[in-house]
């Protein structure tokens, strides 16, 4: 490394007391400390946390800035806060707050820079793990990072591993992937990019790398081991253990997600211009996931990212041609038709995929064992596009169908040493549980049966409050039979918390009283289902009127809650207010009559139609959202054994000033979005239920309903239902 050379090195830091440890160990083991310059964000209790702040190795190299934790707002927050601290440094390196050093790291890493065939190159992987203080594996092998993964929600995760035997890189291995706790190259790849502010925790990987990709930068994995990572940390604190609020502004930055790399799935009016923190201009989405072999709208990923180099080589489009590469359709992928559109069921993955036109075509094409030539030709005149343009769509296609298993071919992956999840612990409840036990003699102030899915529960309250506050929310699962229940649950109190036991083991537990609302019906309604044998779970209203069954499957914020209250008001009888799983064989919803969760946005809505809002309890739930919990006359819902087939799928949206209407949409397309976004699956589907819920889509009518009133709204579906 030249003299010249400076590297910024970028932390964010949330009360972690290992962050100092990680300071001290760079400048420690650098070959030229006083060319490294540090920018922190401490996100701490000044007094509380005081022990994270003992910076003794060249405080005077350490610039900081500091927040409390109720201040945060996120990791790629509190990255952006530290970034604004970057100067003139040559080389800029992010690294997470709890991290060890090889020896002259700095030198191994510009020089490995150096080695990479790009003229903006990033070094990029997760690292072998370290145990405090300094227990490092000195003979751990280089890794590559690839995509393990992508979750029901879009999120892409990745994984480390070693190349194959007889692979010995002497340079840095070109990767699609992110670590975003170690990031290096030259210092314009952190001018150029801002960190979005607005993504919580998940998701900053794969939008950063295609950000950077998008951008002109290349990602590579070192070919030595550079830098140690801290993995099980469970003795630390994390943002979501303290914010109640996490999981509303993890729904945000799934938004926002869509917006940067899948914004043709949003309505027009959810779509918008992300600005500094958009996708570059150098190279195109579609060259990346084409590169990275990932379709972020398909939610697929591609065979040749599945094994070594795990990005898309030259060679990949001419051997789809030989007999290197099958073309033979797997016995395990069953193609349903639905129009001139598809449902593909892969069943050694127990999933269902949606092929629009072309893929459909292409598939029967596949069917009737036709060659590459062929489909190139067939698609070329069915599409109206050019023989290259038909044989790009054909790659991506055939690619990713091997990847989901539903199309044969000869490729293994060939790594092995896969390292376990390689991120820090997932967000979970805002609470960290411990090992609290239950008394052995309660006097209990109350009990009540409740009946859930068939499933029986006996509730105990510890306390007269509890039963006040919490009884009224499940007033509809209340039942006077006195078999032996299936669970019981138990709400109790201990030295200022309020916690849940089910069958006497502690399941959650919260600091206010107004919390424990959602919580309890979570406990209730999760407990059910792993009890009911259902082939999904749609989220969703449902309502009955004149012989229809309408379903309403909606995200959160689409006014879904208020459409159904204004709905039994006006005569629909009412099932539910968000849960609909459709039986096993026979896709029937039977009611499961939850109080209707109206938030305290909706309250100037719904006032007029329930002037008893304002005397029910609020309760907060962990989405940040306030709500009460509003129970519908007792006569206005449906008999628990008058289970039936949906008949209308509707997806309300509630948009705020626009015209109201209501349009028909495909079959396919309805089944798609509700898969995509309002849907549970317990199990891997098999090709039974495939077929079950195919035959189910097929009878229903469907449509999206964009409403600008309440009152609107309803008349729409009153007149679909009687047409």
């Amino acid at each position: 490394m030249t003299t010249a050379a400076t590297i910024f090195v970028l932390i964010a830091s949330y009360r972690d007391t290992e962050c100092q440890w990680t300071i001290k160990d760079l400048f420690e083991k650098a070959a030229n400390p006083a060319k490294i310059r540090v920018g922190v964000c401490w996100q701490a209790d000044l007094l509380e946390d005081k022990n994270c702040f003992q910076i003794e190795t060249r405080p005077n190299q350490v610039s900081a800035v500091y927040f409390r934790p109720e201040e945060s707002m996120g990791v790629c927050w509190a990255r952006a806060q530290a970034q604004a601290l970057l100067r003139d440094e040559d080389y800029a390196l992010q690294i997470d707050s709890h991290m060890r050093f090889v020896d002259n790291w700095d030198e191994h890493m510009v020089n490995a820079l150096a080695l990479c065939d790009s003229a903006n190159p990033i070094l990029t992987v997760y690292p072998p793990g370290y145990t405090p203080p300094n227990q490092l594996d000195s003979e751990a092998p280089p890794r590559v990072q690839r995509i393990s993964h992508i979750n029901a929600s879009g999120i892409v995760f990745y994984s480390a591993i070693q190349p194959p035997e007889g692979v010995q890189p002497i340079a840095p291995m070109p990767t699609a992937g992110l670590a975003a706790g170690f990031i290096f190259g030259p210092s314009r790849w952190l001018r150029r990019l801002r960190h979005d502010p607005l993504i919580y925790f998940h998701g900053e990987e794969h939008a950063l790398a295609a950000r950077l990709w998008t951008h002109g930068f290349d990602l590579f994995s070192p070919h030595q081991t550079l830098i140690y990572h801290y993995y099980t940390r469970s003795e630390s604190a994390k943002p979501w253990s303290d914010d109640t609020k996490w999981h509303a502004k993890h729904q945000k930055t799934l938004l926002r997600l869509r917006q940067l790399l899948t914004p043709n799935t949003l309505p027009e009016r959810d779509r918008t211009d992300l600005g500094i923190y958009g996708l570059g201009s150098q190279r195109s989405l579609e060259d990346y996931e084409a590169y990275a072999g990932i379709n972020f709208s398909a939610r697929s990923i591609a065979s040749y990212a599945q094994c070594f180099p795990y990005v898309r080589t030259a060679d990949v489009t001419t051997m789809l041609g030989t007999d290197h590469y099958s073309l033979t359709v797997s016995d395990q992928a069953q193609l349903f038709i639905l129009g001139d559109e598809g449902l593909l069921f892969s069943a050694s993955r127990g999933e269902i995929y949606h092929l629009n036109t072309a893929a459909t075509y292409v598939w029967c094409l596949l069917e009737e064992n036709a060659n590459w030539q062929r489909l190139v030709t067939a698609l070329s005149t069915r599409c109206d596009m050019t023989a290259a343009d038909a044989e790009k769509t054909l790659t991506n296609l055939l690619i990713h169908w091997r990847g989901q298993g539903v199309l044969l071919g000869n490729e293994t992956a060939d790594g092995k040493s896969e390292l376990a999840p390689l991120r820090d612990d997932e967000p979970k409840d805002s609470s960290e549980l411990n090992n609290l036990s239950l008394p052995g003699q309660i006097n209990f102030a109350k009990e009540q049966r409740y009946c859930v899915l068939e499933t029986h529960f006996n509730l105990q309250f510890c306390d007269e409050d509890h039963a006040a506050w919490l009884m009224p929310a499940l007033r509809h699962f209340e039942t006077n039979d006195q078999r032996q229940p299936n669970f019981v649950l138990t709400v109790y109190q201990y030295d200022n918390l309020h916690y849940i036991f089910l069958d006497g083991e502690l399941a959650h537990s919260d600091k206010k009283l107004s919390q424990l609302g959602p919580c309890i019906k979570y406990q209730l309604v999760r407990t059910a289902l792993d009890c009911y044998d259902h082939i999904m779970n749609l989220h969703a209203g449902v309502v009955a009127k004149n012989g229809a069954l309408i379903a309403l499957p909606a995200q959160s914020g689409d006014g879904k809650s208020t459409l159904v209250a204004g709905l039994v008001k006006h005569g629909y009888q009412y099932f539910t207010d968000e849960l609909a799983p459709l039986a096993r064989g026979s896709c029937k919803v039977i009611p499961v009559p939850l109080g209707i969760c109206v938030k305290t946005t909706a309250f100037s809505t719904l006032e007029t139609l329930y002037p008893e809002i304002p005397e029910h309890p609020v309760h907060d739930r962990d989405d940040g959202r306030r709500a009460v919990y509003l129970p519908p006359s007792l006569d206005s819902i449906a008999s628990l054994d008058s289970a039936q087939q949906i008949t209308h799928l509707v997806f309300p949206r509630y948009r705020e000033n626009e015209t109201t209407q209501i349009i028909r949409i495909s079959q396919v397309e309805a089944f798609a979005r509700a898969m995509e976004h309002c849907v549970s699956i317990p199990k891997p589907l098999t090709l039974d239920d495939a077929s079950a819920l195919v035959n189910w889509i097929e009878q229903v009518e469907c449509y999206d309903l964009v409403s600008g009133s309440l009152e609107e709204a309803i008349q729409q579906i009153d007149a679909l239902i009687s047409a």
